[in-house]
């Protein structure tokens, strides 16, 4: 029976007037028309279908393939259009290729492209591709191409690509390319059909979502844009068309669209039709890589084989950050040092915004708020006491100052975008006022930069760069139609005061048939016109979203060129495909609300899929005012990002985490388990920079055959050893977390939540200064002692944390280098396995000279022998084997701990012992 609620809607949808254009029945999926047709006008001159409400693209008949050439590992043919598309947006290709090409046993290439016709794509230059061939009979995957009849009897291409073993293809592919291909201009769009066992889907970005799982009848748009991450659904400064899916047996697989220009991807649900992936784009190719998995680990590191492995960061850049936006003169970053140390809370790198500069102008610094004396000399102390330094640079150049050398060397060496007419730079606003954008592209833009930066290093000694507003953000220009831009007669007062005009209503860039859903609704909107010209003829309209990547990079070369041995450390706000090869992120202007805070680990999840291992979000909340019990639940959270860093906005009232009795002590607590765990981070970030492993994972990462594990948002790992679960609920002084089936030991207390069977939820109960941090039986951690500085803690012994699990095994790595070095070639390597109570280290490279010795051994979960009464503590004793020969340890040297859930075994080695040695520790416990 119908409730009154349903009747309503039947009533509503009854009244509803359809208004269709041709082929407008029974489409599957309705994808949007774009931002350009939004009325029932506009939208049947598209050719396309109104339905009241909404403009959507009408039934498409496709194209049909004809194989041209088959050989082992690759196909090539061709694709002919079966009947035009109808949709007004730019005539349809009627003829393209397409090549398919085995690339790896696990990695199979697809690109479709116009026929005889050079497109734009991702510049080779820029991202290497990796390309290859490969034959062998062990292929993850086949690929069948063949034709599926529609309604009207057309040969519709089909694409499949499926599992296979001994070459016997899989019932349920991993991919399908299905109806409704579209190849015009500016306009490309084709569907998948989603797999009927696939549980969810996971990536596409950038943006701040409540769940990490993509949302079906949701539209995702990937256009770099200045919109806050407080923001949620909607664009934000990064584009990632790449996305993960696990499948109900446990296994799972991605794909790539390597297109960089304006895209919507639509996830699309129906009862009846199922689910598909509608991909929209406003040029370029049809360039998808689809990677067999079959972890999600497996598929994260296959997409970087193509992307790029992210950069090694220096060791310093894992430690604890500041800063403010409102920093007004250097007296006050002096006081927000001192009183962190005063506090006894760690501070390795202290920040500065925009209010260092002079006048906001990059690569100055203010004469009265800033002296570039003392600016030194506060540079100096803080490397002085092991402390770093990072200012932030912004890409817009300030242009109504004759003397300003960053200016006037821009121009003389012609590096900055020109406008449509191609002879004047464009110009913009940002910060300073009156703003040029330089252009990557051209042959100067290195030279250039590194030029300026070094000039800028002369006058303060920064130890990393910041690089922020490279969407490039525009404070004018918000509705798109800005082509050309003068200057007044007068300076800059407060807003857009630049004159802004349209001289080409008809130029098909500026105003293009087809807008993705951007934020500003006009793909120019508060940014360069699309019309805007790169070197050699590039248009904004193709490299918009490459902005950020290419700044990326030339600030990166600029690091290197001042200190060519030294590990450059660079922090981006726009991110796209391969920039995890050249920077870190943060999830940019977050606000200080509770739902931020959860969705910080949503999207640090994502993020690392992107292969973007250091990201973070900005601890208590950027925007808007913070609280005490806000900010004390956000360390405990961003003292376990991989990047972690307090800053907030100016306005605002200041939120050090010393300025509250409990977030200082939340902090020291936090921040003291982060410093004991660096050695394990910077491991981990080795292996992401080594072998593309991930290194924040969401729990259905690692526990992917798990289905609890696929929404549980609110908690993270780092690699498959240790487990957070924080509070993230307002008033909350408990939260329950979900274990998957293993033993975990938390290193907060001494408890033990045994899941060996089966996966458990459990409440754990959390005071405000607390949070909740467990290790996974079967893993070794490498820790150090907790200190002030990363230098401090890394001069201390270390300890070998050992969690066994049920079968009383472990396994862990050990990277060591001097935390600086560029090349990575003075360096060692550890690889421990623990099996029939015995730790066995073994040395793999052994290139590191600095002094590192092992303190302590803890072991939980020791096997005891024997039969326990009472409350007896079994007795213990254990061996060091080394190539000197086997030493008992003394009676001093071993503890034994009787926690109420496992034994804990503590060992004391002799100082004189490195970490880096090949030996065995062997403990046998009885009662």
């Amino acid at each position: 029976m119908f409730g009154a609620r349903t009747l309503v809607l039947i009533l509503a949808l009854v009244e509803t007037t359809f208004v269709f254009g041709q082929n407008c029945d029974n489409v599957y999926p309705q994808l949007s028309a774009g931002l350009s047709h939004k009325d029932e006008t506009s939208c049947q001159t598209a050719g396309a279908c109104w339905d009241g409400a909404k403009c959507y693209i009408p039934k498409i008949y496709g194209y049909e393939y004809k194989s041209v050439e088959e050989s082992a590992g690759k196909s090539s043919g061709t694709l002919t259009l079966n009947e035009a598309s109808g949709i007004k947006f730019g005539a349809d290709f009627s003829k393209l290729n397409m090549d398919v090409t085995q690339e790896t046993a696990t990695r199979t290439h697809i690109k479709i492209y116009p026929d005889g016709e050079k497109r734009w794509e991702f510049p080779e230059d820029l991202l290497p591709r990796p390309g290859g061939v490969y034959t062998g009979k062990d292929a993850s995957t086949k690929t069948i191409i063949k034709p599926q009849k529609d309604d009207d009897q057309y040969n519709n291409m089909e694409i499949l690509v499926t599992r296979q073993k001994h070459g016997i293809p899989s019932s349920e592919p991993i991919f399908v390319f299905t109806k409704m291909l579209v190849f015009q201009d500016q306009y490309l769009q084709f569907v998948l059909g989603v797999p009927n066992n696939v549980g969810a889907t996971y990536g596409i970005g950038e943006s701040t979502r409540y769940t990490q799982a993509l949302s079906y009848n949701s539209t995702y748009t990937l256009w770099a844009t200045d919109q806050g991450a407080m923001y949620f659904e909607q664009s934000l400064y990064g584009t990632h068309p790449f996305y993960v899916q696990v499948t109900a047996d446990g296994q799972a697989h991605g794909v790539l669209f390597l297109n960089n220009n304006g895209m919507d991807v639509t996830l699309t649900e129906s009862a009846t039709q199922g689910k598909t992936i509608g991909v929209q784009s406003t040029g370029g190719l049809i360039d998808i890589y689809i990677f067999a998995g079959p972890t999600p680990e497996d598929v994260v590191r296959q997409y970087q084989e193509v992307v790029g492995k992210p950069a090694m960061v220096p060791y310093w850049a894992l430690g604890f950050h500041n800063c403010r936006w409102g920093y007004e003169n250097l007296q006050y970053v002096e006081d927000v040092v001192a009183n962190y140390s005063k506090a006894n809370i760690p501070l390795e790198v202290q920040w500065t915004d925009i209010d260092y500069m002079d006048k906001f102008l990059d690569f100055t610094v203010s004469p009265q708020n800033f002296p570039v004396d003392n600016f030194q000399s506060f540079v100096k102390q803080l490397h002085d006491n092991n402390q770093r330094f990072v200012p932030i640079v912004d890409p817009a150049i300030y242009v109504r100052n004759a003397s300003y050398s960053a200016y006037t060397e821009g121009l003389k060496l012609d590096v900055f975008v020109k406008d449509l007419y191609g002879k004047e730079p464009y110009l913009s606003q940002v910060w300073p006022g009156e703003t040029y954008f330089p252009d990557w592209f051209a042959p100067n833009a290195q030279a250039y930069w590194t030029a300026q930066f070094k000039d800028f290093f002369d006058m303060v000694a920064y130890d990393g760069i910041w690089i922020d507003m490279n969407e490039a953000s525009n404070f004018c220009n918000a509705d798109g139609n800005g082509q050309v831009c003068k200057l007044r007669d007068t300076p800059c007062d407060g807003g857009c005061c630049i004159d802004c005009a349209t001289v080409d209503p008809t130029n098909k860039y500026d105003y293009p048939p087809f807008v993705p859903n951007a934020v500003w609704g006009a793909l120019g909107g508060k940014t360069i016109a699309m019309s805007g010209l790169h070197a050699g003829g590039i248009l904004e309209y193709n490299a918009h979203n490459l902005y950020g990547f290419m700044e990326s990079i030339a600030t990166r070369n600029a690091l290197l060129a001042l200190r060519p041995s030294e590990r450059p450390f660079v922090l981006s706000r726009s991110t796209t495909m391969g920039s995890g090869k050249y920077a870190a992120h943060w999830t940019g202007d977050n606000a200080a609300t509770w739902d931020d805070l959860k969705a910080s680990i949503t999207t640090m999840n994502t993020l690392a899929l992107f292969g973007m291992p250091i990201t973070g979000a900005d601890i208590c909340g950027f925007n808007g005012e913070t609280n005490e019990e806000l900010c004390a639940r956000w360390i405990e959270v961003g003292a376990f990002s991989p990047f972690s860093r307090d800053h907030n906005a100016i306005g605002a009232t200041p939120q050090e985490l010393y300025r509250w009795d409990s977030v200082a002590e939340a902090g020291r607590k936090a921040l003291a388990l982060r410093y004991q765990l660096l050695p394990y981070l910077y491991s981990l970030t080795y292996n992401s920079h080594a072998h593309g492993d991930l290194l924040m994972r969401a729990l259905w990462v690692n526990f992917p055959k798990d289905p609890l594990t696929l929404t549980q948002d609110g908690q993270y790992m780092w690699s498959d050893g240790l487990l957070f679960t924080p509070v993230l609920t307002q008033g909350a002084t408990s939260v329950t977390g979900y274990f998957p089936q293993s033993k975990w030991y938390s290193l907060t207390d001494s408890s033990l939540i045994d899941a060996s069977t089966i996966g458990t939820f459990v409440e754990l109960s959390t005071d405000l200064t607390s949070t909740n941090v467990h290790v996974r039986g079967y893993t070794v951690i490498p820790m150090q002692g907790a200190a002030m500085t990363t230098t401090a803690a890394r001069a201390t012994p270390f300890t070998l944390l050992v969690a066994l699990c049920s079968e009383h095994m472990a396994e862990g790595f050990l990277y060591l280098d001097d935390g600086v070095q560029e090349q990575l070639t003075h360096s060692s390597t550890v690889t421990y396995m623990v099996e029939n109570n015995t730790l066995t280290s073994t040395v793999g490279e052994n290139n590191y000279a600095g002094k590192a010795v092992l303190g302590t051994m803890e072991v939980l979960g020791v096997e005891v022998t024997g039969k326990r009464h009472g409350t007896a503590v079994p007795h213990c004793s254990a061996t060091l084997t080394t190539a000197a020969g086997v030493q008992e340890l003394s009676a001093e040297s071993v503890r034994v701990v009787q926690n109420p859930d496992y034994t804990k075994l503590v060992l004391s080695f002799a100082e004189s012992h490195k970490i880096v040695d090949n030996y065995s520790v062997s403990w046998k416990c009885a009662y």
